[in-house]
């Protein structure tokens, strides 16, 4: 985060890690709700609705009814924000770049552990596994 950071400074670009994966999931998708957001994100809502106020008090989007349910709020990508998705994409090349070289010189099996473990996880969550161990613990007792 800190050299992405770094890098839209020297580019004299206005813009947060943070802010990455909502905006480029509106540039995909030109709207969407919170909730749906939070969910493809793998985020909170709170943390969605977060990075959503600070783009839209720099006007790259902006709330708007639902067409699905006119009582709830969808974000839409605003012109600005477009625009800046494109003055950005070589940037996010070049940091898209330099990462999937770490990964290959650094851990070039790191993704695929992951995804091991979310899988594992999946199966058997968390949670599951610590009353496992627990149980375990106290039996030994």
């Amino acid at each position: 985060m800190q050299g992405a950071a770094q890098t839209y400074r020297e580019a004299g670009v206005d813009f947060e890690p943070r802010w990455f994966g909502l905006l480029t999931l509106l540039h995909a998708r030109e709207t969407i709700e919170i909730g749906e957001a939070a969910a493809e994100l793998g985020q909170s809502h709170v943390a969605v609705v977060q990075v959503a106020n600070q783009l839209e008090e720099r006007k790259l989007i902006r709330r708007t009814p639902s067409k699905a349910d006119g009582r709830r709020r969808a974000l839409v990508i605003t012109a600005k924000g477009e625009a800046l998705c494109e003055k950005l994409e070589p940037i996010w090349n070049d940091i898209r770049s330099a990462t999937d070289t770490l990964l290959a010189e650094a851990a070039p099996h790191l993704l695929a552990e992951l995804d091991a473990l979310d899988q594992a996880l999946t199966q058997t969550p968390h949670a599951e596994r610590i009353r496992a161990a627990r149980s375990k613990r106290e039996k030994a007792k």
